[in-house]
């Protein structure tokens, strides 16, 4: 079930329409980028492209969960503010994790903008 008790087993006539899946996706946004925001405020100075790896990855596994990503964290907090090579830092700490390993394309997808700074 979802909500408040919505079957979602489309097998048994339940489920979300487009628009409704639509409409769950923009507030997970709205909400991953105020999480985020709120977080690590130094996020702001990302670049777009970085802002939309972080940000994917705080959807993908939660705010308890990216917390432990501390050396990835730690270059993105540099690359905000100026360093030149902590955003390729930063990627390869994505790829250097346990998460890469269970996710597999996301997780190059992901490292991929946070190179983009």
């Amino acid at each position: 079930t979802l909500g408040y008790g919505r079957l979602m087993e489309p097998e048994m006539g339940g489920g979300l329409s487009e628009s409704e899946a639509q409409f769950m996706l923009r507030s997970d946004v709205v909400r991953v980028l105020a999480e985020m925001d709120d977080t690590w405020p130094w996020a702001a100075d990302l670049s777009p492209a970085q802002r939309r790896g972080l940000a994917n990855l705080l959807f993908n596994v939660g705010l308890p969960r990216l917390r432990k990503f501390v050396n990835m964290l730690e270059a993105l907090k540099k690359s905000a503010a100026g360093d030149a090579g902590a955003a390729d830092r930063a990627s390869a700490e994505c790829l250097d994790s346990r998460y890469a390993g269970q996710v597999g394309d996301r997780a190059k997808r992901i490292a991929d903008l946070l190179r983009q700074n």
